[in-house]
């Protein structure tokens, strides 16, 4: 299905030059694509190998060679292998980041920009550890060849065939339409706060255009009108259109509006509902369900390691005086139960500015005499009311503890 999804004449690209010198329709034997730079062979397991000329040219890592070890000897996991996932997850947040023009870092908290960030990485979580699963079923189905097990050189050869193909061309394309997503994401946040307005459509107007698209160049319709829940752009894999918001301009009348035939899975306004990738994707056919809590875990273990290194031990202002993130705050945050966990999550990125804009709900003793007092300030998580708890010691120090999203009393 994959293969079928990405193999067919070039429709992603219209036949413009992709960001990789491998044409979009170009496949092979793991000894051709060897030859046009798609995947380096190595001679032996400790030395590193590499897929083309990806997003970032860098070397393919190890963790790959170590997927095809394990694979060959346990079969294949019940889950996804969170160390490659984290990897493509990290690859298409650059992408997201760079078409956006802005990060976690540099949106307010609670922003409609931090809104939709925090979606589009939401989706990008969920498409990754598709993509992993997806990944792993063909690794594992090349082990046996007329239903006898490869011996393990052969075997790692088509292993790595198949890796340079998902983490080749079709990673690039991944990852452009991460950039591309993005950028019309962030767009729609303005033009949505001006639904009267009026935008046009606008292709390359070059050679490459594809016929479809060419039919809407120029069309222009309010930000409000329905048109745009499904000629957004992005309208396909690898699709150059745009839109712009006009100061002036002549709304096209409707019997001369087109509706041209696009991929089912792109006829949406992928801006509006926060997706990169949509759930027509053929990475998503046969997904078990199990994927969304795999995603969480690599998710929670990333962010974990990252408010260890970037927020352990310092001290935050906040309503209450300066509150200080410890280990044990951390640990708990990311284990405390949530209705929106990923979003809960996702907020450790903004916790300096959350707890500095929290206000004071209520306080208590600690009834287990460990603490000297507890507090309950409020923030919001997902739209909706959350609860920072803050634990002072007898010394007078206030440590951040968790958000939950009841205001039930912790137990100090």
């Amino acid at each position: 299905m994959i293969r079928r999804a990405y193999s067919h004449s070039c429709p992603h690209c219209g036949g413009i030059k992709n960001t990789v010198k491998l044409p979009s329709c170009q496949r092979g034997d793991v000894k051709a694509l060897a030859l046009i730079g798609v995947i380096a062979l190595a001679d032996d397991d400790t030395s590193p190998l590499s897929v083309g000329e990806g997003p970032e040219d860098q070397p393919l890592s190890k963790a790959y060679l170590n997927v095809i070890k394990t694979l060959f000897k346990d079969g294949a996991p019940d889950g996804i292998d969170e160390a490659t996932t984290l990897e493509n997850v990290k690859t298409f947040m650059s992408g997201v980041f760079e078409g956006y023009g802005q990060n976690f870092d540099t949106v307010k908290w609670n922003s409609p920009d931090h809104e939709k960030l925090l979606h589009l990485e939401k989706n990008v979580y969920q498409f990754s550890g598709a993509k992993n699963w997806q990944m792993l079923r063909d690794l594992t189905s090349a082990i046996k060849q007329d239903g006898k097990i490869l011996p393990y050189r052969e075997y790692r050869t088509k292993a790595l065939a198949i890796i340079g193909e998902y983490q080749g061309n079709w990673l690039n394309t991944e990852y452009n339409a991460a950039i591309a997503g993005a950028q019309m994401a962030s767009k729609w946040v303005d033009y949505s706060a001006h639904p009267e307005a009026l935008l046009e459509y606008r292709t390359m107007e070059d050679t490459h255009v594809r016929p479809e698209h060419a039919e809407l160049n120029g069309i222009i319709r309010p930000v409000n009108d329905k048109f745009w829940d499904t000629y957004y752009p992005p309208n396909g894999w690898n699709c150059r259109c745009t839109v712009i918001r006009l100061n002036d301009g002549k709304e096209t009348k409707e019997k001369d509006v087109p509706y041209p035939e696009i991929p089912k899975m792109f006829a949406t306004n992928l801006a509006k509902t926060g997706l990169l990738f949509p759930k027509g994707s053929a990475y998503y056919i046969g997904t078990p369900a199990n994927i969304e809590n795999a995603n969480l875990n690599i998710q929670r273990n990333d962010l974990t390691k990252w408010a260890q290194k970037n927020l352990q031990g310092n001290k935050y202002p906040s309503a209450i005086g300066d509150i200080t993130v410890n280990g044990t705050g951390i640990n708990k945050f990311f284990n405390q139960p949530h209705k929106n966990v990923f979003e809960k999550n996702i907020a450790v990125y903004n916790l300096p500015d959350i707890l500095n804009t929290a206000k004071l709900f209520d306080k208590s003793e600690d009834t287990t005499g460990k603490f000297k007092q507890l507090y309950y300030m409020t923030t919001k998580i997902a739209g909706k009311k959350n609860y920072i708890v803050v634990r002072e010691t007898f010394q007078g120090e206030k440590n951040f503890y968790t958000i939950q999203d009841n205001n039930k009393k912790e137990k100090g």
